[in-house]
């Protein structure tokens, strides 16, 4: 039987058979390794080290999208020809959606490709330019062209949360998104990217917020400020709040549970709220659940009049 003691031989996170092979094992003992769960087979010929699924440190959504960057590369290097696309882009990128993500992979086919489903991917038949793919490990669309598909297709939400997120951390301007939108052969759902291309904001930050301004624009209540910081008549700073409602004098704060890991956390959460309120504004929290009800958005318009 293949001896497994030693190291495996130097390889990526996922592998394929003949990348294993050129390092030096045999057949035999690349089959051994997958029987022994020493690594695990993402499709066909490809593969991962168990150890290096997922990181422990990640909570369950963030390591479900690491999870699925690395079968989108195994599909990838499965499908030869195939550009990793869509929402399994966004995984591929690093960068966040409001919705969790499909089960299934998303690739895209040249033109004269095959297209639909099979277990564990669903591949589209898209035109792609030369710049709308950038070259990983396998190709991918470029993070302008991908946020561009999930305009057309997704939800405001995800759209949002996406693009804010990769304006934030300088991976794309908003001109790059534009240059997508004019260039690209795709139209259906075009005049949704530019909806959403209006609201970006680099100044959003984290998916609730982004969420939260998707929400305000489909349930029609008034667009309030970003960001905003408070200080008494003397000037004293209070607090940064997430959003404002000038006329009305109210606060919307997004809540995540992370905000408040600890007892210490809450209270001063709690002081900071007394402060705000002793300035003479209201305040109001949400958080995610709450984003799809749509008491929410009756609770605000009763704050706002």
């Amino acid at each position: 039987m293949p001896r497994l003691a030693g190291p495996d031989p130097q390889l990526p996170v996922v592998f394929t058979a003949a990348q294993a092979r050129l390092a030096g094992l045999t057949p035999d003992q690349i089959r051994q390794r997958v029987r022994s769960g020493r690594w695990v087979a993402l499709n066909r010929g490809v593969y991962r080290r168990a150890e290096a699924t997922i990181p422990d440190d990640l909570d369950a959504f963030a390591g479900a999208r690491v999870d699925h960057a690395q079968r989108a590369v195994a599909m990838a290097l499965a499908n030869a020809g195939c550009v990793i696309g869509f929402h399994s882009a966004t995984a591929v990128h690093g960068l966040p959606l409001f919705e969790a993500l499909p089960e299934r992979v998303a690739l895209v086919a040249p033109e004269d490709g095959w297209n639909g489903q099979r277990p564990g991917v669903v591949i589209h038949r898209t035109e792609l330019a030369d710049d709308d793919v950038v070259h990983l490990r396998v190709p991918v669309t470029s993070i302008a062209r991908t946020w561009f598909d999930i305009a057309r297709h997704h939800s405001l939400a995800d759209s949002l949360a996406l693009g804010d997120a990769a304006l934030r951390r300088g991976d794309v301007s908003r001109n790059d998104l534009l240059r997508v939108m004019a260039h690209s052969v795709a139209r259906r759902g075009t005049r949704r990217a530019r909806v959403a291309a209006g609201h970006l904001d680099a100044a959003r930050e984290s998916v609730l917020e982004s969420a939260s301004w998707a929400y305000f624009v489909e349930h029609g209540l008034p667009l309030p400020r970003l960001q905003v910081e408070l200080r008494t008549d003397g000037g004293r700073f209070v607090a940064r709040v997430d959003v404002l409602w000038d006329q009305a004098r109210l606060v919307g704060e997004c809540d995540g549970r992370l905000k408040y890991a600890v007892a210490d956390d809450l209270y001063r959460e709690k002081r900071r709220e007394d402060e705000i309120r002793s300035l003479g504004y209201g305040v109001i929290r949400w958080g995610m659940a709450d984003l799809r009800d749509p008491a929410l958005a009756a609770r605000i318009r009763r704050l706002l009049t």
